[in-house]
């Protein structure tokens, strides 16, 4: 075997029998995971990070960045490898032993999540074409939606769940199912049993990602047939599986998503200090992440309040913007649906939800996350019976972002609220008799109602997720 050098940068090389890649590696960003720590004969496990040009493909080893010249072999982003240590004498010399293979699941994800976007985005395009302001000046209007279009958004608007109606345990138990976390559970169950009259069409009518595929595809094929005959695709046949036909405009990059509106990326980038108006202002350095997607074990956060936050602008919003906006609610729905798949890792069972409810004509998202609470299980393992939690985080008008956690044992139940606003917590411990009042009504112990300042805690040893790891 010929081990290819340069002077130096780092050489890798392939067994004689397969394709032959030099790579040299950038000196590192960060070096917490140093070069001496290598030893020869080390299996590493790297990562394809990029693909910036033809023959050359970004590699990360641990915390290490390195460039491969990688000739005719074609490397995916995300792709594993397997790299051995072959030297480490003049310079690390490592050797190219194969390609590891990513789960579907995996693969998915990486899809996924640089397509997904915060459901708030879309509600308020919608909200901005469908019911735009009779006194917005005609140079900033949003232009009208065909027909079609408008006929399947005001459709999705009409039917999310209203707060009042989730205020009662049917509703809330209805709005969850239509949350599009089940939906292929729906379908699947009407293939299964069709004469079954519990999966009805008018409950499909009402799944949030079912109106978004409905959605999504008709703003496709209405730019597909108003573009230029010339750049036009060809109709794809509907295979009649129940799923919706890919896209019928050209396809483009995960990466290549064109940047927010600068309204609207303003209006994100300030959403903690902006949303917090007089009575619920945000401490100075309060850090929250209200555009960020939910994550297995960890605590939700409270969502951005992006109507609030623009509502004194007017922005004229286009179709493309529009589609974007559907489409990125669609992964993001689809990321969570993803994410609430058993994993390895973390094998109790955990759902991830963004729920949105329809309030005197806006539309609020609460983030839940519903799942056996492991660390209540630990902290008393006599008890043999399951512990579960529902954590949950909003953002409503007159409160702020806030979180709340409520933990059923057997007929024992606690509820814990977390608010970094000074002001809110007060308001809640008003309430507080009245919550458990209805908790005991229901045949419930209440065991403990609190409020806290600050934060739901983070899990004590958070577990890592398939989203973000890396690791072989």
């Amino acid at each position: 075997m010929r081990h290819l050098r340069y002077k130096g940068t780092m050489a890798i090389t392939t067994p004689p029998t397969g394709p032959r890649l030099p790579l040299t590696a950038t000196p590192p960003v960060t070096r917490s995971e140093p070069l001496s720590t290598w030893r020869v004969g080390q299996v590493l496990a790297a990562t394809v990070v990029a693909n910036p040009q033809a023959g050359v493909a970004d590699l990360r080893i641990g915390s290490l960045l390195v460039k491969a010249q990688t000739g005719g072999l074609t490397l995916t982003p995300g792709q594993s490898l397997r790299l051995e240590v072959a030297s480490l004498k003049e310079m690390p010399v490592l050797k190219l032993l194969g390609l590891m293979q990513q789960s579907p699941l995996q693969q998915v994800l990486r899809d996924v999540l640089p397509r997904q976007q915060p459901l708030p985005l879309l509600f308020t395009a919608l909200a901005r074409f469908i019911m735009p302001t009779p006194t917005t000046p005609a140079t900033q209007r949003s232009p009208s939606l065909p027909p079609e279009v408008f006929t399947l958004a005001r459709n999705l608007l009409d039917n999310l769940p209203s707060t009042a109606r989730a205020s009662t345990a049917d509703g809330l138990r209805q709005a969850i199912r239509d949350s599009g976390l089940f939906l292929e559970s729906k379908l699947a169950q009407a293939a299964a049993q069709p004469a079954a009259t519990n999966v009805r069409p008018a409950e499909l009518a009402r799944d949030f990602k079912a109106n978004l595929l409905r959605l999504v595809q008709v703003i496709r094929d209405n730019a597909a047939n108003s573009a230029p005959a010339g750049t036009r695709a060809n109709p794809l046949l509907n295979t009649g599986t129940g799923t919706t036909a890919a896209s019928t405009t050209p396809a483009r990059p995960a990466t290549s998503a064109l940047p927010l509106p600068a309204a609207l990326a303003a209006a994100l980038a300030s959403a903690a200090p902006a949303a917090a108006a007089t009575t619920t202002r945000l401490p100075p350095g309060t850090l929250l992440d209200p555009g960020a997607p939910l994550q297995r074990g960890q605590p939700p956060q409270p969502p951005v309040q992006l109507a609030q936050l623009i509502k004194g602008q007017e922005l004229a919003l286009t179709q493309t913007e529009l589609q974007r906006f559907a489409e990125g609610a669609l992964a993001r729905v689809q990321l969570h649906q993803l994410s609430s798949l058993p994993q390895e890792r973390i094998p109790l069972p955990e759902w991830l939800i963004e729920l949105p409810l329809r309030r005197d004509g806006e539309t609020d998202v609460w983030n839940l996350r519903i799942g056996r609470d492991a660390e209540r299980e630990r902290d008393n393992p006599d008890d043999v019976t399951p512990a579960w939690s529902v954590m949950l985080a909003f953002d409503l008008p007159g409160i702020g972002p806030m979180q709340s956690r409520v933990t059923l044992r057997g007929d024992r139940v606690t509820a814990q609220f977390f608010s970094q606003i000074p002001g809110v917590l007060p308001l809640v411990v008003e309430h507080l008799p009245l919550l458990q009042a209805r908790l005991q009504h229901a045949g419930l112990s209440v065991e403990e109602l609190t409020c806290h300042h600050g934060e739901i805690p983070k899990p004590k040893a958070p577990p890592p997720t398939r989203i973000l790891d890396e690791r072989a």
